[in-house]
């Protein structure tokens, strides 16, 4: 997996190739808003399209003295498929402990930029190699400013059994 501090750019949507990942990113930017960023009370999962909440993903961003902490919410059924086990309620130690400190510095980035970033790399799940993977991450606020949820898409591409 690449450096997250090396991976984590701005959104340019000319870059992403998933219409899921823009899906979620207008989503984000039609949202309304009582300060800078959405609430995560607006995040209604009735508004995303069936092909799209499988891939879905919410992480809850606590601060302490700065620093923030995270706990997955909610993984989205195919990434969890992928991934070969349940992660929501755990954190990035718990669920990724190979290479959570990258995850989470990733994850600090989203929170602090407070606006949306996209990360494209590779990936093996179960030794499969994955051509590019592409994750959105979009920052919200319950106050309109402190991010306290993460909340995107996780898409990549599918090897056909063989």
């Amino acid at each position: 997996m690449e450096k997250a501090d090396n991976a984590f750019v701005d959104v340019d949507t000319s870059t992403v190739d998933d219409r899921r990942i823009l899906w979620i990113l207008d989503y984000w930017e039609q949202l309304p808003r009582q300060g800078s960023l959405p609430s995560p009370k607006q995040i209604d999962p009735l508004d995303i399209p069936p092909d799209v909440l499988p891939f879905i993903f919410k992480i809850s961003v606590q601060w302490q003295d700065d620093e923030p902490s995270f706990v997955y919410r909610l993984s989205g059924t195919q990434l969890t498929k992928e991934y070969g086990r349940e992660i929501t309620g755990k954190t990035p130690r718990l669920a990724f402990p190979t290479y959570y400190r990258d995850l989470e510095a990733g994850y600090k980035i989203a929170a602090t930029r407070k606006h949306p970033i996209v990360h494209q790399y590779h990936l093996p799940i179960f030794n499969r190699e994955h051509k590019k993977v592409e994750r959105l991450m979009c920052p919200f606020a319950s106050d309109g400013e402190t991010v306290d949820m993460l909340f995107g898409c996780l898409t990549f591409p599918f090897r056909q059994p063989g």
